[in-house]
Order: C-alpha cells, then sequence, then structure tokens
C-alpha cells in the first residue's frame, strides 16, 4: 500500500502503471505545478533544513512530497510521476535485497529523500558528513538519521532529461575540421548519458546499505570484506524490470569501464586472497577496486554454467547470515573450491567484456587534437578525460591482458593524474 501524503488530486494513469502493482490510496494537502519546481537560490538554505529521517504531517515542509509504499517514506522534491516510479522501483529492489540476505518481517519504513539538484543535495547532507557510513556526489546513506539522500540527476529510471556536461571550448579548439568537431561533439553527448548514473542505481546502492543496516542487522553488522557490500550494491545496481514487471539484474557498464583498466594495470586482486585472506593481507576497500572487482565476481558465479559455482555466493551470504562472521562462513564454503582455478576463469571472463566509454574513444582518436585543457564543463568528466588522455598510447582494456609496458610519462599540464577516477558510487 502507498499513501501519499501531498495533493488532493488522484495520480494520473501514466503514474499508476509506473507504480503498479502499488496503489496509492489517499492524500493529504494540495500541490500546484509550480510547487513540484525546485524553489529559488534564495530559499534553498531553509529547504535543506528539512528535518532528517521520518517526518510526521506537522513536519513536512513547503515543497516537499510525502509517499509511503509498504516498506518506504520517499520525501520527494521531484514531480509525482517520477516519485511514484521511484516508489515501485524501491519497492522492488526491497525483494531482490531480501533474496540475497533475508531479514525479519515488518519493521519502520526506510526513509529516502529526494532533492530537486545537486545544490540542494550538498547543503543538505554538509551537516551529517560525520556520520555518514557512506557519501558519493550523488547520493548517500547516512548512519545517524538512517535516511538515504539522493538528487535528481536527470536520468531517472531509463527518463532522459540530460543536458550535454562536456564541451569544446571554442576560444582554444581551433584545428578540428567541420567533421571532427561534429564527431566530438557527438563523443561528449554520449559521454554525459555514459558518465551519468540513473537515479534509480543510486537508489538501488545506497538503500542496499540502508536495508543492511536498519533491517539486517539493527543491532550491528559482522565485519565483511568491502568488495562483498559493495560489489553486491553494483549487482543491485543493474535491477530494472522486464516486460513482464519482473526484477533482472544485468551488466554493469560504469564497473565494467574501471575493471578494463585495473586489470591493464595489474590492480585486481587475485581472488584466493580476496575471498580467503590471509592475516595481514592489505585491505582491498579504496577507491574503484572493490566495487569493480566486487561486482565482475559476484555476476561471474551467478551467470556461470557451473551450477556448483552458481551457489557459492548463496552458500556464502547463507552462511553469514547464520555465524556472523565472514572468515568462517568463507572457510566453511570454499573449502573444496580450487580458487586458482577459479581466478583463472574469472580473469579470461572478465578480460573479455566489451568497454563502452565515449571518453576513451575521444581520447584515443581526437587526443592529438583535444587536450584536457581544451574541454570545458563538468569538473569529473574532464578529471577523467585527463587520465584517458593521458593513457591514450597506453595499452588499453580492449586487450587487458597483454604485456605490460612502462606507463605514459605525458600527462596533462595540470600534472600526473594518480590511479583512475571512479565512477561516483556510494
Amino acid at each position: 500500500m502507498v499513501v501519499e501524503m501531498n495533493g488532493s488530486h488522484n495520480p494520473s494513469p501514466s503514474a499508476l502503471s509506473l507504480l503498479a502493482p502499488v496503489l496509492i490510496v489517499s492524500a493529504l494537502g494540495s500541490t500546484s505545478g509550480a510547487q513540484e519546481q525546485p524553489p529559488p537560490l534564495d530559499e534553498r538554505e531553509a529547504l535543506a533544513g528539512a528535518p532528517p529521517g521520518a517526518w510526521s504531517r506537522e513536519q513536512r515542509p513547503a515543497g516537499w512530497s510525502v509517499l509511503e509504499t509498504r516498506s518506504f517514506e520517499l520525501q520527494s522534491r521531484l514531480g509525482k510521476q517520477p516519485t511514484a516510479a521511484l516508489a515501485g522501483h524501491l519497492d522492488s529492489l526491497l525483494e531482490l535485497y531480501r533474496e540475497l540476505l533475508p531479514s525479519p518481517a515488518g519493521g519502520e519504513r526506510l526513509v529516502v529523500k529526494l532533492l530537486a539538484d545537486e545544490d540542494e543535495y550538498r547543503a543538505y547532507v554538509g551537516p551529517f558528513s560525520a556520520g555518514a557510513v557512506s557519501g558519493a556526489r550523488f547520493g548517500r546513506y547516512d548512519a545517524g538519521s538512517g535516511e538515504v539522500v539522493a538528487w535528481n540527476t536527470r536520468l531517472v529510471l531509463g527518463r532522459n532529461e540530460l543536458a550535454t556536461a562536456l564541451r569544446l571550448d571554442s576560444d582554444r579548439v581551433t584545428t578540428l575540421t567541420y567533421g571532427e568537431n561534429q564527431a566530438v561533439l557527438q563523443l561528449t553527448d554520449a559521454a554525459t548519458r555514459a558518465y551519468t548514473p540513473d537515479l534509480g542505481a543510486v537508489l538501488a546502492r545506497c538503500c542496499w546499505r540502508q536495508y543492511l543496516d536498519r533491517r539486517v542487522w539493527p543491532k550491528g553488522a559482522p565485519e565483511l570484506p568491502a568488495w562483498l557490500v559493495q560489489g553486491l550494491a553494483e549487482h543491485a545496481a543493474t535491477a530494472s524490470a522486464d516486460a513482464q514487471g519482473r526484477i533482472r539484474t544485468g551488466s554493469n557498464t560504469a564497473r565494467i569501464r574501471e575493471l578494463g583498466w585495473m586489470l591493464v594495470e595489474g590492480d585486481t586482486r587475485p581472488l584466493f586472497e580476496l575471498l580467503r585472506p590471509e592475516p595481514g593481507t592489505p585491505a582491498f576497500d579504496v577507491g574503484p577496486a572493490p566495487p569493480a572487482q566486487g561486482w565482475s565476481l559476484i555476476h561471474f558465479l551467478l551467470t556461470s554454467d557451473d551450477p556448483q559455482r552458481r551457489q557459492l555466493l548463496p552458500r556464502l551470504l547463507a552462511e553469514i547470515d547464520r555465524t556472523d562472521d565472514y572468515e568462517r562462513s568463507a572457510g566453511t564454503v570454499f573449502a573444496e573450491v580450487d580458487l586458482e582455478r577459479l581466478h583463472a576463469d574469472w580473469q579470461a571472463w572478465a578480460a573479455s567484456l566489451p568497454v563502452d566509454d565515449p571518453l576513451h574513444e575521444l581520447a584515443r582518436r581526437y587526443g592529438d587534437k583535444v587536450r584536457p585543457e581544451q574541454l570545458t564543463g563538468d569538473a569529473d568528466l574532464k578529471r577523467r578525460y585527463s587520465w584517458l588522455w593521458s593513457r591514450r598510447n597506453a595499452p588499453q582494456p580492449e586487450n587487458p591482458l597483454s604485456p605490460a609496458v612502462p606507463r605514459p610519462v605525458d600527462p596533462p599540464s595540470d600534472g600526473p593524474p594518480s590511479g583512475p577516477p571512479p565512477d561516483e558510487h556510494p
């Protein structure tokens, strides 16, 4: 059941179809089209002070709507239709989470705040940084308030309202022909789409952390390796409904981009170290490595042709749920597994994954004419292009297991990049 605490009008048929089989059954207050738009900048400071956690009816600030499902309370600055669509998606995701790790029935609704834009998000999350379990540019789970906070990326469950975020600086680019200029514009536009996360995927990652913290282990989670927690979040981030409305998971393009470069530069971790690390093994918990290699291992196992391999992850999660101890559980599940053989098979599979990266193509095809300082726009995209540009003549992810050569020595003028800038993840 969903209760919408904003607007006296019934939801449109399109909103109901997006939310089905959940039904909006009652409402409170009124909403005009103007109220669904972001407020002027001078009003955002007050708006960003909206109280954390679950709201009573009296707490709901002007300009916000509240939508309640069986398991979630969405406090939204988005319009009615995308909020309803996201509500249905979150309820479906919860069923996916429960298949991975069960949790007791019932419990208070999980709170999710949806901000209108990045300015609002930055204003709101700032005071809660110290208590956060995780943080990222597009969304985060905050342990102190127990809520997930994200903002409208303009890409919501496949509906794209993006403007190109990376452009040529017309004052600095003078050597491109007309045809080259058009090709570069197409690649920068494709890069905007490739590197902007869908809000549904952002929420899938963040709400996975929220689910573990609030539903599975509310009294404190066992110590779990980063590759497992973040890899499962990335697994959930690929979820979407099929034609029959059933939730399905699939390939993760963003993590494949990172994984290709990790293979090129030898930054992946052998699976016998990842799954059953010896005491004193360095932590594998920073940068893009845990989510990228973690997702790839989870996807590799769950889609294996070998039924015994397909059961390894479910068995591991079931053992962890039973014992609250990862090392003990891993020792039981992987005791008879040839981890070196598993690693070799995983590595060959990972190296075969197709890498789709418009920024990489831009650097390789037009890097001699389009240097990093000749682009303007989103700072994260510029940093990513700078890193790719400096490696345009190095071994490439299309053949990541080729013999390594010295890393390039022609970094852009703003200094050598250090490590691949990750696609944002919580």
